[in-house]
């Protein structure tokens, strides 16, 4: 086993890097779809009986930097989110005293099950939301 070096930005791509560092001690080997080095928008999880539906925090980004995919087992949402600036910066000397909303390229991958129609996914983004619907097979 090879030591890894850990260059965190921030606590939640220091947390990804020490689970992706337990999962290859524990012997889970499996692809990793996100560069450790992008931050993770928050993700909920729903299943109803006919699908699984996740509602992914985007909040900020605009719909045409977000990209959705599917690869081997996962669902994966890419994009990049500027950070917010005041309308006053534009004209004014304005310094930053705090910035805890993330911003940057990011990507969230989500452990498809095996039961999902993967010709049949369907996302829309609304208020901020990607709400994406994930039909289960017949």
């Amino acid at each position: 086993m090879q030591a890894q070096i850990i260059r965190a930005s921030g606590f939640d791509q220091f947390s990804s890097q020490i689970n992706a560092f337990v999962d290859e001690i524990l012997g889970r080997q499996y692809v990793r779809y996100c560069p450790t080095d992008a931050w993770q928008p928050h993700v909920n999880v729903y299943e109803t009986p006919e699908a699984f539906i996740v509602c992914v925090d985007l909040a900020g980004t605009k719909a045409e930097e977000v990209r959705v995919e599917t690869q081997s087992d996962a669902l994966v949402i890419r994009g990049k989110r500027t950070p917010p600036i005041p309308a006053e910066a534009q004209t004014a000397d304005i310094r930053v005293h705090l910035m805890e909303i993330d911003h940057g390229e990011f990507c969230r991958s989500v452990e498809l099950q095996n039961r999902v129609d993967a010709e049949r996914i369907d996302a829309r983004y609304v208020d901020g939301l990607l709400w994406i619907t994930l039909p289960k097979r017949a």
